[in-house]
């Protein structure tokens, strides 16, 4: 009987496996009565010699029943119909076989069943309503209408229709009912095994959770905890026992914020989506008081039948990545935003998860695997995970190492291991692998995980190369001071040799030579102090296209390299230090020049450009600028592009190696970036992004026009360097139109000598100060001191720092006039004429 149940249980199962309870139920008794119908009733019908209209309703109701089992094993499930059709051949055959005196009702009493297995509730209120009413229907009529029914020929007939039909509707009754009795007990032992796997298959993914370096939470409908893995665990120092149960916003979130967020809980589960939820960055309060920052990811539970029973989330510990960007923007500047930035957007995502079993098996991945390694469907439905492997072969940089490490773990499996692999598209990865253990120290298989690091070595790299910049900076600024101090000396000479030699002396065109030498050293201290002291910037609107002009035009003046500009309308100005830009510019166009000794073409575009939060540059979002110098020259190789940028790195056998060094540091103080696009033998391309200004450009400045030589009424100077080379020849210079000259060192000499002075009664007419004092007090502080003593004080700030902003607004700081080292005479005589002088036109006025 066990096998012709087991059968049974097979055959109507047909169609789908997960055919609910009632419908195997249904499609039992449909066979049964069938089966009753057409090979035990009808036959015995026949024998007895029946009304034949009573043998045609039962041999069309049992070819019914047969259709209707039919159509539900088609997925079709007719149970009302069926019920009403037992209901209505029922009725009619209660006319042709004597009415409450055959055996038909017995055949109601078994069909008082069916509302018990098919319908719930109202519905079997209902039909079981209907049964009754109809039987008494029928009673009503048989007795108040007694010639309806056909009467049966002879007690005989009668005797056995009441004994066959008492037999058949028992047996019906008894087979439906053993049919229930069977089936549950069946569905019983279906469930019993469910359950079982169910609970390995959650043992497994449990041993899932207990591996990943991520923290694991599900709540149900009501915020509490249901769920917390190991890590979770660790994270808030609880154990899973006291946090099953508890409320997850008040325990475990700071608040107000708890409560925030319980609100939004809320309106999640009622929605059922997870739109607010799905990512958000959030504190965590643990068991000691102190608070994690935690990245978390959400998403919606939901039973098999589309009811939200919670959520699940995974989060990732950002606390000690938090805790170092904070310390990297303590010790970096320029690159402090830029950091914090691209940190907040790498912040966003979680590690790549991959599981295999110990068949080599994909068992587990999560979304991010499939983005990061950029899987296709097709991969993950091979017997095994080969065609994974070879799909992530052709993406690594180094495949053999890759696949020798792959297969060393997997021969190994006890083992962990992190390590790094590099993408061919340039991402870096952090691997991290080892064995998935159950409870019981069972190994499903290996683990392992993926992160993306490649922004954290960019960082590290660009941190070096800052430092390596700033630590040169300090040995040019240093250098370069000194060497203009020199230059003074030289520059200065030589300019003052010539005030007592005519055009036409033998000696004049050799110091002509001489003082221009001088001025090309002055240029190259000049990027010396730019690269030094890049900084130190005086910002305002700069039109890109007038300084794009000037350079193209000064950079490639008498050269075989013709110049083409293409400029668009209305480019935004920058945001910039005019002359640190220009030089930045002029470097661009030179190395270009430089890089076609046999003639070309220099294109210099400029165009306005929109950045997004998310740009490959890693600027802040808003307007910028793009400027892009172009060559026709042979290009640059990828060996020395990865230096190009370097101080002192030149491919040319000239040149200081400073130039593009400089631009690398003018743009990255102004806030922008430079990149470069080469190709061997098809020339390179150099674009840098910088800030734009909403504010209207002011015009460049230029020289004012060479004005003649004022007269000098004579007086007396106070002259303050810490070069005695630059003192001695100032005091000359002075002299020799007439001045008295008074020289010291440092601004505590200054101060005292011109106070002496003016309570002498015979104060300085004007004090000439070097702006930077080495080990002493420089013109900034001294000039306050003697302002704050004589706010009359005539003072004239002195500096190689052209581009130092008390150099670019020296009246701001309390400074009549300005002149930059190195300086010729005349630019001084011309100054001190202008401030001091009666505008008389005159010559020098002796030797002093």
């Amino acid at each position: 009987m066990d096998r012709l149940v087991e059968k049974l249980w097979t055959f109507v199962k047909h169609g789908a496996p997960e055919v609910s309870l009632e419908i195997r139920f249904f499609r039992l008794t449909c066979l049964t009565v069938s089966f009753v119908s057409l090979v035990l009733v009808l036959p015995i019908n026949l024998l007895q010699d029946l009304s034949p209209y009573l043998n045609l309703i039962v041999a069309l109701y049992g070819l019914a029943t047969v259709f209707v089992y039919y159509r539900s094993w088609r997925g079709s499930h007719h149970i009302v119909v069926f019920y009403l059709l037992t209901l209505a051949s029922l009725a009619l055959s209660w006319f042709l076989n004597a009415g409450s005196v055959g055996s038909i009702g017995y055949y109601f009493f078994a069909c008082t069943m069916y509302p018990v297995i098919f319908f719930r509730g109202r519905v079997r209120q209902g039909m079981f309503l209907l049964l009754v009413m109809v039987v008494s229907l029928l009673l009503v009529l048989d007795f108040y209408e007694p010639q309806l029914s056909l009467p049966y020929k002879s007690a005989m007939d009668r005797l056995l229709d009441l004994t066959t039909g008492f037999s058949f509707s028992a047996l019906i009754f008894a087979l439906v009912f053993w049919v229930v009795i069977t089936t549950l007990e069946r569905e019983l032992d279906e469930r019993r095994k469910a359950e079982a796997s169910a609970r390995k298959e959650r043992d497994r993914a449990q041993g899932y959770l207990e591996t990943v370096e991520t923290l694991i939470v599900s709540l149900d409908t009501e915020g509490h905890v249901s769920t917390a893995n190991r890590k979770a665990c660790e994270t808030l120092g609880y154990q899973e026992r006291e946090l099953l149960g508890k409320d997850w916003f008040s325990t475990c979130l700071p608040q107000p914020l708890g409560r925030e967020r319980a609100e939004v809980y809320r309106r999640t589960m009622d929605s059922g989506t997870a739109t607010e939820v799905a990512h958000l960055e959030s504190p965590l309060l643990t068991r000691g008081g102190e608070l994690r920052q935690i990245v978390w990811h959400y998403a919606i539970l939901y039973d098999e039948k589309g009811t939200c029973l919670g959520a699940l989330g995974s989060g990732e510990d950002i606390t000690e990545r938090k805790q170092a960007e904070e310390a990297l923007r303590q010790s970096e500047q320029a690159l402090r935003l830029k950091s914090a930035l691209l940190e907040a957007q790498s912040d966003a995502t979680l590690d790549a998860i991959l599981v295999v079993d110990n068949d080599k098996r994909v068992a587990f991945h999560n979304r991010q695997f499939l983005e990061v390694f950029e899987v296709p469907a097709s991969v993950l439905d091979g017997p095994d995970n080969s065609a994974l492997l070879k799909h992530a072969l052709g993406l690594v940089r180094h495949p053999d190492l890759f696949l020798k490490r792959v297969l060393y773990l997997y021969d190994h499996p006890w083992e962990t291991s992190r390590d790094e692999i590099e993408l061919k598209n340039g991402r870096i990865l952090d691997r991290y692998s080892a064995a998935v253990l159950s409870k019981d120290g069972y190994c499903y298989g290996r683990m392992w995980t993926f992160r993306d690091v490649t922004e954290q070595r960019r960082y590290e790299s660009e941190r070096v190369k800052i430092e390596k910049l700033e630590s040169l900076g300090v040995l040019a600024g240093g250098i370069a001071h000194d060497f203009n101090n020199i230059l003074a000396g030289i520059m200065g000479g030589i300019s003052f040799a010539q005030e007592f030699i005519s055009q036409d002396h033998p000696a004049h065109q050799p110091l002509a030579t001489a003082e221009l030498a001088s001025v090309r050293a002055a240029d190259l201290a000049r990027q010396l102090i730019t690269f030094a002291r890049g900084g130190d910037l005086v910002k305002k609107p700069v039109s890109v296209q007038q300084v794009v002009e000037e350079a193209v035009s000064f950079a490639l003046r008498g050269s075989n390299v013709k110049g083409s500009i293409t400029i668009q309308e209305a480019l935004h100005p920058i945001h910039a230090d005019e002359g640190q830009i220009g030089q930045a510019i002029y470097n661009l166009i030179l190395n270009a020049k430089q890089a076609m000794p046999c003639g070309g073409t220099v294109t210099v575009s400029a165009r306005n450009e929109t950045l997004g939060p998310d740009n490959p540059d890693g600027l802040p979002a808003g307007e910028y600028v793009r400027v892009s110098c172009a060559d026709q020259g042979c290009g640059i190789s990828q060996d020395d592009l990865v230096k190009i940028f370097d101080p002192y790195f030149t491919t040319k056998s000239f040149g200081t190696g400073l130039g593009l060094a400089s631009v690398y540091s003018i743009v990255k103080k102004h806030g922008g970036s430079i990149s470069v696009a080469t190709e061997p033998g098809s020339g390179a391309t150099f674009t840098m992004l910088l800030p734009a200004s909403t504010a209207s450009s002011t015009p460049l400045s230029s020289q004012p026009p060479p004005q003649e030589l004022l007269s000098h009424p004579g007086g007396s100077i106070l002259v303050m360097d810490d070069e005695a080379l630059v003192r001695d020849l100032a005091r000359e210079m002075l002299r020799y139109v007439g001045y008295q000259v008074t020289t010291c060192e440092n601004g505590s000499e200054a101060l005292a000598l011109y106070q002496a002075a003016k309570g002498a009664g015979s104060a300085f007419d004007a004090v000439l100060m070097d702006l930077t004092i080495p080990g002493g007090m420089g013109g900034k502080e001294a000039a306050e001191r003697i302002l704050a003593y004589d706010p009359d004080a005539c003072l004239i700030v002195s500096s190689g720092y052209s581009s130092d902003p008390i150099m670019a607004d020296h009246r701001a700081y309390g400074f009549r006039g300005a002149v930059a080292k190195p300086y010729k005479n005349r630019e001084l005589w011309q100054l001190l004429s202008s401030l001091l002088g009666e505008g008389r036109p005159a010559g020098p006025q002796g030797h002093g």
